[in-house]
């Protein structure tokens, strides 16, 4: 049985018989105007909401983004996603030499109550001739997604929502096989067992491709894997996760509206959509390598630590920056 949320947020868009896919889906359950996940009034940030992220949890983030901005030179940044605005808080306080910070958000609501430095402004999409660094923390794994699901005997199938008159149901139908697809699944599956689950996220070059407004550098930061380890045969389930009150649940079409949906982020298909904008990757690496090549030793905290330990967010987290005037790629 469906809650209200789902009904309202399916109901308007599908009619009865009709299918959508993942992606599609998954931008009415996150993004839908009123009843989207990421559209509430409240935030679904910190320990009142569902989820923390790095800067809620240690400041030494914001410090070594702070002296990549400084290296960069830049007087401007734009920060996509900004969520609860406690990275851009940490930012402004140490950097008053700052001139401007635009955030970037769907939702503006949670960020404008929490950031209220007069150097913060908020912006709707990447300002033309922007000049300044680009910088987005877990924003990349929020982007909408296909699922597939590869089979020896049945071929290649899609994750789809179908409507019917009692309700709605994910089913697997017969997919569109596109060339990247094609190209994955000629490269991978013959070392995939049978079932193979995975996710694609199609919407990565539109949304760096929005990004090229800016003339600056690029920092992005978000868990995930090169190509390699992202399609390897270990993870036959796919990367999906579905968030709610700090727990990983399983995922319910009853939720939708309700839970978060993310995946990890495919970080060489990011690398290759970077490059058809006019960007090629300068550093990529762990956040505990980004963190130390920035800061160093320092003393830490209980709560610094876990933002560096391999077993915490140190290893899964990346950090991958771009410049459109870069030709040599190096690592942190």
């Amino acid at each position: 049985m469906l809650d209200s949320k789902a009904h309202h947020i399916l109901g308007q868009s599908m009619a009865v018989g009709e299918r959508i896919n993942f992606s599609q889906y998954m931008s009415l359950a996150l993004y839908h105007p009123n009843k989207g996940y990421y559209m509430r009034h409240g935030s679904v940030f910190g320990q009142q909401g569902d989820f923390v992220t790095a800067p809620l949890l240690s400041p030494i983030l914001s410090k070594a983004i702070v002296a990549w901005l400084c290296e960069q030179g830049v007087d401007d940044v734009l920060e996509l996603g900004p969520g609860s605005g406690v990275l851009a808080n940490q930012i402004l306080e140490q950097m008053p030499g700052l001139r401007r910070y635009c955030l970037c958000d769907m939702n503006p609501g949670p960020s404008k109550d929490l950031v209220g430095d007069p150097r913060a402004v908020w912006v709707d999409q990447v300002p033309q001739g922007f000049s300044g660094a680009v910088i987005a923390n877990e924003w990349l794994d929020a982007l909408p997604f296909h699922r597939y699901c590869w089979d020896i005997d049945q071929g290649l199938q899609e994750f789809l929502v179908k409507r019917e008159r009692a309700g709605y149901q994910l089913v697997l139908e017969p997919a569109v096989v596109t060339p990247e697809i094609k190209a994955l699944i000629e490269q991978f599956s013959p070392s995939w067992p049978s079932p193979y689950v995975f996710e694609y996220a199609s919407g990565y070059g539109q949304a760096l491709g929005q990004m090229t407004r800016s003339e600056g550098p690029w920092l992005l930061l978000d868990y995930g894997y090169e190509r390699e380890e992202y399609y390897h045969p270990d993870r036959m389930l796919g990367t999906l996760l579905c968030i709610e009150n700090h727990q990983v649940v399983p995922f319910s079409l009853a939720k939708t509206g309700v839970q978060d949906l993310t995946c990890a982020v495919e970080w060489t298909l990011v690398e290759e959509c970077a490059a058809k904008a006019g960007y090629q990757l300068a550093q990529f690496g762990t956040q505990a390598d980004f963190i130390m090549a920035h800061l160093g030793s320092l003393p830490l905290t209980a709560r610094d630590k876990k933002l560096l330990l391999p077993f915490e967010m140190g290893q899964y987290i990346k950090v991958a920056a771009f410049d459109p005037k870069c030709s040599a790629q190096t690592s942190t």
